[in-house]
């Protein structure tokens, strides 16, 4: 039930910039469902490929320098904007 409350509150952040985290966040947790949802979510939310783009390269080489593991594939921006 909080869910939505927390995530749809944009009165710090603007929905990009609110779907930049959720993806930044869900990287990690290698939850590969809940990524492409959310990165159709960003895109949904006024998004750029640019925007996608830059949240995945942030994540990417804060996950190489902590030396973490992920399995699940990150989508490219075509295969979730449709």
């Amino acid at each position: 039930m909080e869910y939505g409350y927390c995530l749809a509150d944009f009165n710090i952040l603007t929905p990009v910039e609110t779907s930049q985290c959720v993806v930044a966040s869900l990287i990690p947790q290698d939850v590969a469902t809940q990524i492409r949802w959310h990165m159709r979510g960003l895109i949904r939310n006024g998004g750029s490929e640019k925007d996608l783009k830059y949240t995945v390269d942030i994540i990417t080489m804060i996950i190489d320098a902590l030396g973490l593991k992920i399995t699940a594939p990150i989508p490219a921006y075509s295969e979730v904007n449709n």
